[in-house]
């Protein structure tokens, strides 16, 4: 149904005349996916992120990859990066473009334009991503159940 809106997991992160291509085939009703939103790889920076949520797309949500539930995601995500952890970065930085692209949008809304993805199975980081990025972007945390995420440690922490 057209109002239920639907997430993407497509993990895009490009240069940003790639990355605008790809906004397109995930938004675009006639020719494209028209999904509501995406999930986004941010290790490129703002600008293989801002075609996704900014112009024409201003309307549009998505989740910036921030400390994933696979082990592997601390061999970066977890680094240090004097007082902080790249994910914990990244979760400010999610903070700083969401405000960006709301105060840039045509309809001046202060919903935000991105979340991040922090896995229910590491509630210390999710805590941490929370402190970093602050009370208003939304967080999708994958991972509660089969892969042994705790939902109302999550909850709490998050």
């Amino acid at each position: 149904p057209n109002d239920i809106p639907v997430l993407l997991d497509v993990k895009r992160g490009d240069i940003g005349s790639t990355a605008a291509a790809y906004a397109e085939a995930c938004y675009e009703e006639k020719d494209g996916l028209n999904a509501g939103g995406v999930t986004l790889s941010p290790l490129m920076g703002w600008d293989s992120v801002s075609p996704f949520i900014t112009g024409k797309y201003a309307d549009k949500g998505a989740f910036v990859l921030c400390k994933t539930s696979n082990p592997g995601s601390n061999d970066i995500l977890a680094l240090n990066l004097q007082q902080q952890t790249v994910f914990e970065k990244i979760a400010g930085l999610a903070n700083e473009w969401s405000s960006s692209a709301a105060s840039d949008s045509p309809t001046s809304s202060t919903t935000p334009r991105l979340g991040l993805v922090v896995g229910a199975t590491d509630p210390s980081a999710l805590s941490k991503a929370r402190k970093a990025a602050g009370s208003k972007l939304w967080i999708l945390a994958p991972g509660v159940g089969a892969q042994g995420g705790d939902l109302d440690a999550a909850c709490r922490a998050g």
